[in-house]
């Protein structure tokens, strides 16, 4: 008896079958059974060694996402058009799902969603999802996952609290969760990216510009310094890490305000201002100059006003004689815009 795959579905084992084959190449360990997610061999394996790293009972493993860029699909489809996988930082990508051990073994692997779908809908539509659900709805409530704070919270699910006091239970909660999470990361980064990279060696790339001139070291040292902590506050939630964070962030922005009018000043002492504004262009901080030249005739226009509009004898005239030397010969003024009327041998500049 022969039974038809779909091309979707046959493609994803395939994917499969050469990510096994390239972990055992690499010696990562990593056998079909955790793939399958043998939940009950998994179990016994994860939980004593979640509560010996990182002291959580009843933990299996971590679950994150990440996007994986993709060829832009065909905008025209009518089942899943291909505005369906641009994520939010614009580029079309898969959403795929990863949970794995505290040994960064890969428990599952769920590739199903597009780019533009969240992290909490590909979980809540996730086989994993739906076996821990159904444990916990038989009385079998011993196996978590943890996650970050794209996740709900759910009793299967652990993650951060938000606004946790420093110095409390809580706030060890979050460390001991951020520095567990930090596994997951570490799978993604060393297992999955290079398996994307041989397998699917497409690569994006981007034409950046150099950095702004006034971006020296040390400024960049503090905004590294900046957003790891800003990092670190998302994952923890913690009111101990929000103050440094804000203070190393008022820091920087200042810093790099000082470092930037200092740079401007100096070539503007040092008579640089053409390659000042060259630099500036080149930032898109202010208009690039126009190629369009102007071809006309300056003489031709000066003379056809000089001689088409009678030229006026008086130069104290208040508005009601221009309004009404307007209406004699034709003029239309803008009354939100100041005009210059150039008449004959003088020229006044007014405002309606």
């Amino acid at each position: 008896m022969t039974k038809k795959v779909d091309k979707s579905v046959f493609s994803r084992i395939l994917m499969l079958n050469e990510i096994i084959k390239v972990l055992d190449e690499r010696s990562f360990r990593l056998s079909f059974r955790t793939i399958a997610v043998h939940h009950s061999l998994a179990e016994q394996h994860n939980k004593p060694r979640f509560y010996e790293i990182f002291e959580f009972a009843g933990v299996i493993g971590v679950i994150d996402c990440t996007h994986i860029a993709i060829v832009a699909p065909p905008a025209e489809d009518r089942k899943i058009p291909g505005r369906l996988f641009i994520r939010r930082k614009g580029y079309h990508s898969i959403n795929c799902q990863v949970t794995c051990e505290a040994d960064l073994k890969i428990l599952t692997v769920n590739e199903r969603r597009s780019g533009s779908v969240h992290d909490a809908a590909v979980w809540s539509t996730s086989a994993i999802y739906q076996h821990l659900k159904q444990q916990y709805q038989h009385g079998k409530r011993s196996s978590k996952l943890l996650g970050d704070s794209g996740y709900p919270l759910q009793p299967w699910l652990f993650t951060p609290v938000i606004g946790a006091a420093a110095n409390t239970p809580r706030a060890n909660y979050n460390r001991r969760l951020a520095s567990a999470k930090n596994t997951i990361e570490r799978c993604i980064v060393d297992r999955l990216t290079c398996l994307f990279h041989k397998h699917a060696p497409w690569c994006q790339v981007t034409f950046g510009k150099k950095p702004a001139p006034w971006l020296i070291d040390n400024i960049k040292l503090l905004m590294k310094l900046r957003d790891k902590a800003k990092s670190k506050y998302k994952d923890t939630r913690t009111e101990a890490d929000w103050p440094y964070y804000k203070a190393l962030r008022n820091f920087t922005t200042t810093a790099v305000r000082n470092e930037k009018k200092t740079y401007l000043q100096f070539k503007i002492d040092n008579n640089n201002t053409k390659e000042l504004w060259n630099e500036l262009r080149r930032l898109n901080a202010v208009p690039s100059k126009s190629n369009n030249k102007f071809s006309g005739n300056i003489n031709e226009i000066n003379d056809y006003f000089v001689n088409s509009i009678p030229s006026l004898t008086v130069l104290n005239y208040d508005l009601r004689s221009v309004s009404k030397f307007s209406q004699e010969h034709a003029l239309l003024l803008n009354p939100s815009k100041s005009c210059t009327l150039l008449l004959g041998h003088f020229s006044n500049e007014f405002r309606v």
